[in-house]
């Protein structure tokens, strides 16, 4: 061990054990494998870290979920219906799975879905293609009058 830190160890430890003596402190210090002290220092708990969804009681692996559900809805063309049974898992997890699915490779407004108790399934719907072209044309957003603009608006005024 260096001279210096050597010296600075035992002026550290003599301050220690004279706070020690007068009652104020318990201490332990570790310098190079050597401790010096009484006092114990528990070990660290190590937990394990699992990632639980609310969704998942049954601890379902990753894309189980979808595995099941795409089958299901994959071929469903524009104007048909299709029910998944429910099979043990949770209705909101298989209507969230397949609702995911189909807006992803679908988009949105192009189809609905239900929970159906009775028959213990989730029904989604597409929508027919005529009818999403009947659908009204959404209308435009009025001007904020007070307030900040929307974020994409804010960077079309600094482009401009």
């Amino acid at each position: 061990m260096e001279l210096i830190l050597q010296k600075m160890l035992t002026t550290t430890l003599n301050n220690l054990r004279l706070l020690q003596s007068k009652g104020h402190i318990d201490y332990k210090v570790v310098c190079e494998g050597e401790e010096y002290g009484n006092l114990e220092v528990a070990k660290p708990n190590k937990k394990d870290k699992k990632i639980r969804r609310k969704y998942d009681p049954l601890n379902i692996g990753h894309g189980v979920m979808r595995d099941y559900v795409v089958p299901y809805v994959k071929e469903l063309q524009p104007g048909d219906i299709t029910s998944i049974p429910f099979n043990n898992y949770p209705p909101e997890a298989i209507r969230g799975n397949a609702c995911s699915w189909c807006t992803l490779n679908w988009g949105k407004k192009t189809y609905t879905s239900s929970v159906n108790r009775k028959s213990n399934s989730v029904e989604i719907y597409r929508f027919p293609l005529n009818q999403l072209e009947d659908a009204p044309a959404e209308q435009p957003q009025k001007p904020l009058l007070f307030g900040n603009p929307p974020k994409n608006e804010r960077i079309l005024r600094t482009l401009r």
